[in-house]
């Protein structure tokens, strides 16, 4: 919930309905009569004008939007780009501790 911040602002809400994936309802209400203003169903947003996706934007970040799949799969994922700074550094001393090979001389 939002309070306003000036005399002419709404409270705004959010409601999320359990642990179900995009089933929330947006409210802005009048802050001296407590009508509803606005009310916007997650059904209602257009994807067209990015509406839906900003929505998605905490699931995308926690990896929570294929459920429990997508957590795994982003876990992964993390393992690996956490690891690729890591394995670059090892690859690289390595190659400082190679010595030239000498060349044989034709006769």
């Amino acid at each position: 919930m939002t309070f306003p911040k000036t005399n002419e602002g709404t409270y705004y809400a959010e409601v999320t309905y359990g642990n179900k994936q995009y089933q929330n309802e947006q409210f802005n209400f009048d802050q001296y009569s407590g009508q509803i203003l606005k009310h916007q169903d997650y059904k209602d947003k257009n994807i067209g004008y990015g509406t839906a996706l900003r929505a998605r934007n905490y699931d995308l970040h926690m990896g929570s939007i294929f459920g429990l799949t997508g957590r795994i799969l982003y876990f992964f994922a993390a393992m690996i780009a956490a690891s690729l700074p890591i394995t670059g550094f090892i690859i690289y001393l390595n190659r400082k501790k190679k010595k030239p090979k000498k060349k044989k001389a034709n006769l």
